[in-house]
């Protein structure tokens, strides 16, 4: 049997488990309704995300070959066949982050699994889903609380991966023993435990502890200084609601979607964690942006209508990243009632008009322009990920006069852009997506951008900075090295054929002492910058002039097709400094 990992120092443990008490005795209070859950064996099977009306549709798709969706099940069969040869090792790991690392990717395996059983009839797959589950659900029994090193982060973590991995054991549900499913429900009890825990600490602590270090976060009721729509509290609702689906408790779902015993249910989260222009008070107040949102304190532009209230992120490059986690967490909520005969929240308007739509006539913007600056410019320091891309299935599906949710699967190739590496892997558009939209030309919309010039005092034209504090102004691009491996990433989606381009040119003024510079790239084959796309030159240093260099990409093996995306480090970063760019262009 798998062992939970250890923590650093048992007396840590202690006082973090002094902080919770009063938490965990409400959480007891809290959770003692659900452990009565009926689960009679004659009763039809739970559903999570993927109903028998999906896989039955994804049947005849894969039969017929329909496309994008046969291509959709080609990646996800993929999956599934490398997962059978793999050893699984569970890991309820003392820090957080490291069991999310490890139990994302093996939640998404088993459910990857489960379809394909589902969809082939192989008892193969079947067998090494439950395999899975199994080892996580005895684990898990075993051992402490996943995550328990920070209680109140632990309820994010677990709200993101159980439910994934009841929708795997919801597919299986007809083939499980009684055995089998009575161990499953023990583990997912022990889950709902835990959240409860991160959930009352939100609600009623003046405290956090990190790994033994515990500070002020402030007082009970302000949801620790102010989270009052935070990402964590979707999480929390949305592994609860699964876990209340996979019991098929009905006073459970109820308690996440609607209920005055719950005041961060689904109802609460839409009416505060999507946006309007009139959410403003100081942050001070339930309803309100985030206390610290740049609008408040930097006076960055107001929220449009449907922006997500962990926009605030920005500041620290993230704020795309949390939006498009937070608005997923709110549909996978819906779409769990939907399919548990809940009312219709994808439909649901709230006080001041707050809709799960809104933020898809928003964020669309960005993922079509690989640009974080469009719009109001507030996210112009933010990183885009592509994972939102896939989402836009669930959209679609529920909102189809849409322009912007077609306009955006229309784009890209619905089955080979990208995968949903939070929970759906690449099943989405098999299971919930309709067939009534264009199929993409290309994998997505290519900008053909290829220079970048920094004319405008403060326009950073779509490139982000990593790893060094930078500014746009006289006529170059800023950076003061003060770590390893600075770095200047071009914006994604460039689409620049390599028969038509070959090197990239810096003109650039190095005012360190490091001598090399290195550019990376991705392809649309390869998206990933890694050390195998790369090519590097020396450069002067301590330079007091502007120089321009000439950096041969061509001879890398691995420039081939169309690049997606490149990466400058001007310098290593082992000593500190200045350098300024002029000017980067990708040419022949």
């Amino acid at each position: 049997m798998m062992k939970s990992s250890a923590g650093p120092l048992r007396s840590n443990r202690v006082a973090t488990a002094v902080l919770c008490l009063l938490t965990t005795a409400m959480m007891i209070l809290s959770a003692a309704p659900y452990a009565a859950a009926d689960t009679e064996s004659g009763r039809s099977r739970p559903v999570i995300f993927t109903t028998e009306g999906e896989i039955n549709r994804a049947i005849r798709r894969v039969a017929e070959r329909q496309e994008p969706f046969y291509g959709s099940w080609l990646k996800t069969k993929a999956v599934a066949d490398a997962a059978l040869t793999k050893t699984y090792v569970p890991d309820q790991n003392y820090h957080h982050e490291r069991y999310f690392g490890t139990a994302r990717p093996q939640a998404q395996d088993a459910r990857s699994l489960a379809l394909a059983a589902r969809i082939t009839g192989d008892d193969r797959y079947a067998e090494k889903a439950r395999e899975i589950l199994r080892l996580w659900a005895k684990d898990a029994i075993d051992g402490e609380y996943p995550g328990w090193g920070s209680p109140h982060q632990m309820g994010l973590v677990i709200g993101r991966v159980i439910p994934i991995f009841a929708d795997a054991y919801a597919m299986l549900w007809d083939e499980l023993p009684a055995q089998e499913r009575s161990l499953m429900e023990q583990w997912f009890r022990k889950m709902a435990e835990a959240t409860m825990i991160s959930r009352n600490i939100f609600r009623y602590e003046t405290h956090t502890c990190d790994y033994g270090v515990c500070r002020y976060r402030g007082e009970p009721g302000t949801y620790l200084g102010g989270n009052y729509f935070s990402n964590h509290l979707s999480a929390h609702n949305l592994g609860m609601l699964a876990i209340g689906a996979m019991f098929r408790d009905g006073r459970m779902i109820q308690e996440q979607l609607d209920s005055p015993k719950n005041d961060r249910d689904l109802r609460e989260l839409i009416n505060g964690a999507i946006v309007m222009p009139d959410d403003l008070g100081g942050g001070v107040a339930d309803g309100d942006l985030y206390k610290g949102d740049p609008t408040y304190t930097a006076g960055a532009p107001l929220p449009e209508p449907g922006e997500i209230w962990d926009r605030s992120r920005t500041t620290q490059g993230h704020g795309l990243h949390y939006t498009f986690l937070h608005l997923q967490l709110l549909m996978l909520q819906a779409d769990i009632a939907k399919n548990n005969g809940s009312r219709d929240w994808f439909a649901y308007v709230g006080p001041r008009g707050e809709n799960l739509e809104l933020p898809f006539k928003i964020y669309d913007d960005f993922l079509m322009t690989a640009d974080p600056g469009v719009r109001t410019g507030y996210y112009v320091a933010s990183t885009i990920e592509y994972n939102l891309v896939t989402l836009y299935e669930l959209a679609h599906r529920e909102y189809r006069k849409n322009r912007d949710a077609r306009k955006v699967l229309e784009s890209f190739d619905r089955a080979r852009f990208i995968g949903d590496h939070q929970t759906f892997g690449w099943t989405l558009p098999l299971t919930d997506g309709l067939d009534d939209l264009a199929l993409a030309e290309h994998l997505y919309p290519a900008s053909g951008k290829s220079s970048w010039t920094f004319d405008t005092d403060g326009d950073f034209e779509a490139v982000t900075v990593r790893k060094a504090p930078a500014t746009v102004a006289g006529g170059s691009l800023n950076l003061t090295v003060n770590q390893d491996d600075p770095g200047v990433v071009t914006p994604d989606l460039l689409g620049l054929p390599t028969d038509d381009y070959g090197k990239v040119e810096v003109r650039m003024r190095n005012q360190t002492a490091d001598t090399q510079l290195v550019v990376y790239f991705s392809t649309d084959e390869d998206p990933v910058i890694d050390g195998a796309k790369r090519a590097a030159i020396t450069v002067t240093a301590n330079d007091a002039e502007f120089k321009t260099y000439l950096i041969d990409l061509s001879q890398n093996p691995e420039w081939t097709g169309r690049i997606r995306q490149l990466r400058v480090d001007p310098v290593q970063g082992t000593s500190t400094g200045t350098v300024a760019i002029d000017s980067i262009r990708v040419v022949s």
